[in-house]
């Protein structure tokens, strides 16, 4: 036996590569604000935020959707013997028999 526990993980754990590539797009628009024209840093700050949770929110709805599913379908397996949930729709009502 283990002495591991389980811990929290934290709330976001996943970062996709567009998110990525916007805040990286973000970062070089606010250092070429920062000389050229300082005072539209708090506009782009504000369209930065609207931008990256428009990316960011939907992705991990869609991530959080796909692991509840997944959790369920694992339960469902465990509950079956170890089964596969998808196999069990497939033979339907056919009975297997031991000769």
């Amino acid at each position: 036996m283990s002495n591991v526990t389980n811990k929290q993980q934290p709330a976001v754990t996943r970062v996709d590569m567009s998110m990525k590539i916007a805040l990286f797009i973000g970062v070089m628009l606010l250092i070429f604000l920062f000389w050229f024209s300082p005072n539209l840093i708090r506009l782009c700050l504000y369209a930065g935020r609207i931008l990256c949770l428009r990316l960011f929110l939907p992705r991990q709805t869609g991530w959080n959707i796909r692991e509840r599913q997944a959790k369920q379908l694992k339960q469902a397996e465990q509950e079956n013997g170890g089964l596969p949930v998808v196999i069990e729709k497939a033979l339907g009502s056919i009975t297997l028999t031991t000769p």
